[in-house]
């Protein structure tokens, strides 16, 4: 349930730039888990979906060869190796997918402009919405790994979480910003979302989820390594199953140069997109 705005003004909303958007966030993220909360089954059956995925790779990995390039340099052979593809999978979908999906769903119910009105920025007021999916698109994450690693014994011990940790963040970061340039389409076409279905395909198809990028012929490897996918996965799997260190550095530097590329140019773009809307007049229309 949307908090009222006279409650959010008692609690100071308007105090500084920092408290309201921290002010605001807290609001929408209680909304989203109140809703979702509310929808037990479909957590229970999103649950056993993720189960089910992971099973059936396990089996798949049992007539994989292990030995394949791009995948005899990881510990414990093809099923870590496509487990942290799935996880990390689920988890930049909502990034990339997230941002658009919440300016189209305003857009329908004829919110967008009050949710633009707020007294924080376009981008912050549509961030604060993306939060809650976010987290439940990282226990997803989390209980893959959980599943691989206790019910069929996928190899994670010994990897390095903090450095696993940082690597999720950029690649986090540097999806969400293709997800604000997804969002800033959306805006503008009022439908489908090009920018998502692309990057999300691509990155499906070529970054290395299923199969390793070095199975690729050349041409699609270069079309592979211009994917932010492909680099957080890199330096995940060096993180977790791989030696770590030196290895690692490469991927990292690829995706903080995407990050302080995108984030720019996508939160320039999304203000752009919301002037023209309302330039338009076109904030209620879809």
């Amino acid at each position: 349930m949307k908090p009222s705005a006279p409650a959010l003004e008692d609690e100071g909303i308007m105090t500084g730039g920092a408290s309201r958007v921290w002010l605001w966030a807290r609001a929408f993220v209680r909304r989203d888990v109140l809703t979702e909360i509310s929808y037990r089954a479909n957590f229970m059956l999103g649950l056993a979906g993720g189960l089910f995925t992971v099973l059936l790779f396990f089996f798949i990995s049992q007539v994989v060869e292990s030995a394949a390039p791009g995948i005899s340099q990881y510990r414990g052979g093809y099923f870590p190796f496509v487990l942290i593809g799935l996880a990390v999978t689920s988890f930049l979908h909502e990034a990339l997918a997230g941002f658009a999906r919440q300016v189209r769903k305003a857009q329908v119910l004829g919110t967008l402009e009050a949710v633009l009105a707020t007294p924080i920025s376009p981008a912050a007021a549509i961030l604060c919405q993306t939060i809650q999916p976010l987290f439940a698109a990282a226990l997803r994450a989390g209980l893959y790994l959980l599943f691989g690693a206790l019910l069929f014994g996928a190899e994670m011990a010994g990897g390095n979480l903090p450095l696993a940790a940082f690597s999720l963040i950029l690649g986090v970061t540097a999806f969400a910003a293709l997800g604000i340039l997804s969002a800033s389409a959306t805006m503008v076409l009022k439908r489908g979302d090009p920018v998502a279905w692309a990057i999300g395909g691509l990155s499906i198809l070529l970054g290395g989820v299923y199969f390793p990028v070095e199975v690729l012929p050349p041409e699609l490897q270069i079309v592979s390594e211009a994917l932010p996918m492909t680099h957080t996965l890199r330096a995940l799997r060096e993180a977790l199953l791989g030696g770590g260190g030196a290895a690692v550095a490469q991927p990292l530097t690829v995706l903080a140069g995407f990050v302080a590329v995108l984030l720019p140019l996508s939160l320039a773009t999304f203000a752009w997109a919301v002037r023209r809307a309302r330039r338009e007049g076109s904030l209620t229309h879809f």
